[in-house]
């Protein structure tokens, strides 16, 4: 069963909430055949599936590492974000990127692409918390990511996922790998008509990955 996610956003205020995001980087040729089964997936929600679902464009895919605040929260002052930011790049910036494997799996509330295996991103999300602790405290999001993902489609009309799951996986190549390299502080707006979920660009700080490199022949 999928069931529409409009309860979970009841308090989102229209200029938007800011989360830490890691955004997959369409143009490293790493990542080619993660978005080739990204955008297979969309065309199947797209061509089958648009009465349950909301498919997610390739500009909008992400994998949620944090909320920076709770919906309901004081907002943020521009200097405290910019205090964010700093603390993100100070634990974050210039740790190693990493390679997730990809794979369909149909959630509560929408389909997505599972990302494994767990540690690479959890520590990720560990020095996220840090960063945020450091500067906001208790103020910080009590939110806690469930295992990483990155949503293909909104749920807006409550079915039986099977359909949905079993036309996913049926799509092979059905896994595929994407590599993370930067992590971005973006100030995320929520449309309940979508439903969908977008973020102010650029964003308000871009935390870049180390990624090792090849010599040159």
């Amino acid at each position: 069963m999928i069931a529409s996610l409009a309860h979970q956003v009841e308090h989102w205020p229209p200029e938007g909430m800011p989360h830490v995001y890691a955004l997959p980087d369409p143009d490293l040729p790493a990542n080619q055949a993660f978005f080739d089964l990204a955008a297979r997936h969309r065309r199947i929600l797209t061509d089958r599936f648009t009465h349950l679902v909301a498919p997610v464009p390739q500009q909008w895919l992400h994998a949620t590492v944090q909320l920076v605040i709770d919906p309901g929260s004081p907002t943020l002052s521009p200097h405290q974000l910019d205090e964010v930011a700093a603390a993100l790049h100070h634990h974050v910036a210039g740790r190693p990127a990493f390679t997730l494997g990809a794979a369909p799996y149909v959630g509560t509330h929408n389909p997505t692409l599972d990302l494994a295996p767990d540690e690479p991103f959890n520590q990720v999300v560990d020095l996220t918390r840090r960063a945020l602790d450091q500067v906001l405290g208790q103020k910080r999001s009590t939110y806690q990511p469930t295992a990483a993902h990155i949503t293909t489609g909104y749920c807006h009309t409550a079915a039986d996922s099977g359909p949905v799951a079993n036309a996913l996986r049926a799509s092979r190549p059905s896994q595929a790998p994407v590599t993370i390299t930067r992590l971005a502080l973006v100030m995320v707006t929520h449309d309940p008509e979508g439903p969908s979920y977008r973020w102010h660009n650029p964003p308000l700080a871009t935390i870049d990955l180390h990624q090792e490199r090849l010599p040159c022949a």
